[in-house]
């Protein structure tokens, strides 16, 4: 088999992009149901925001590692 044959399934940085993505959007969705709350949920729900920004930073920064990411030669 050759070495240099692709096997469809991505490079090692696709795939880490494609999960940083999701993960920023994870964040995201749970920065808007955090922040889009009555305003007699808003105390119970403030405590969500701090997670959704964590979450968010940690999509970025694994999306932004993968980005830099230097293929096998």
């Amino acid at each position: 088999m050759d070495k240099k044959a692709k096997t469809g399934w991505g490079s090692p940085r696709d795939w880490g992009m494609a999960v940083g993505g999701l993960i920023v959007v994870a964040g995201l969705l749970r920065l808007i149901s955090g922040v889009w709350t009555p305003d007699t949920v808003a105390e119970a729900g403030s405590g969500n925001i701090t997670a959704a920004v964590i979450t968010i930073v940690i999509g970025v920064v694994v999306a932004g590692a993968a980005y830099f990411m230097k293929a096998k030669s």
